[in-house]
């Protein structure tokens, strides 16, 4: 199922000092995953939303889009 794939984008430049990206369903390519606390209204602390981006561009979005993007960190040896 196309929902289940997720393509990532490098945002181009550096976000506070570090590469920056867009996490996107295959399916849904015009929006974006954000990860928003939840508030205390669901079992775990923090959500995964879907993001509009052509909204994120708006003058009426204070955050704009660097509030959906996203660092990379890896694990292991």
């Amino acid at each position: 199922m196309e929902q289940d794939l997720f393509d990532l984008y490098e945002i181009p430049g550096e976000k506070d000092g570090k590469k920056a990206y867009f996490l996107s369903s295959s399916k849904w390519p015009e929006s974006v995953i954000g990860f928003k606390a939840t508030t205390g209204t669901a079992m775990s602390p923090f959500g995964t939303y879907a993001v509009d981006l052509a909204g994120k561009a708006s003058v009426l979005d204070t955050w704009g889009p660097s509030s959906v993007m996203l660092h990379l960190c890896s694990l292991g040896p």
